[in-house]
């Protein structure tokens, strides 16, 4: 993915880092849940450097409380 052909604009993009932070688990998880698909919205910089749109992230949590 390129980065500037997904982003959305306006779309604020967190970190792993800050998303691992927000939910109480280790990156290591995070990266594991990118990989199975488990956030809708992601933007890839590089292989090894991606954002989870923070748009995701409330689907994603929304989606675990329901």
């Amino acid at each position: 993915m390129s980065a500037s052909a997904n982003a959305k604009q306006g779309e604020r993009y967190l970190r792993i880092k800050e998303v691992a932070l927000r939910l109480s688990v280790s990156a290591h998880t995070i990266r594991a849940w990118v990989k199975d698909g488990l956030f809708g919205e992601i933007l890839r910089l590089t292989p090894k450097d991606y954002r989870i749109a923070e748009s995701a992230l409330q689907s994603f949590i929304n989606s675990r409380m329901a």
